[in-house]
């Protein structure tokens, strides 16, 4: 994992393994978005599984919510993966 000057992080491959933890004795709820598509709703205060990112821009978000409705949210954006190589072109000049 790399970050560049604009705050991205920019991954080779489009696995990325990823855990979150909630800590409440209340916790209700822990709800995990990857572009906001949630991808788990647990009963428990811990997460943890290896994501599939897309080629473009990936936010993560998690949403962590009480018995009391108090609600806290973590956000990670600009995910990139960039594991595409350059495209080389030879172009043949007669003369």
């Amino acid at each position: 994992i790399t970050a560049n000057t604009n705050g991205n992080i920019i991954l080779t491959t489009t696995s990325f393994s990823f855990s979150a933890q909630a800590s409440d004795s209340n916790l209700s709820n822990l709800k995990v978005y990857l572009n906001n598509q949630l991808i788990s709703n647990e009963a428990q205060n811990s997460f943890s599984q290896t994501l599939t990112l897309s080629q473009n821009g990936n936010t993560i978000r998690v949403v962590a919510t009480d018995t009391f409705n108090n609600v806290s949210i973590l956000e990670i954006n600009n995910i990139f993966v960039d594991s595409l190589g350059p495209v080389l072109t030879i172009n043949r000049y007669d003369g």
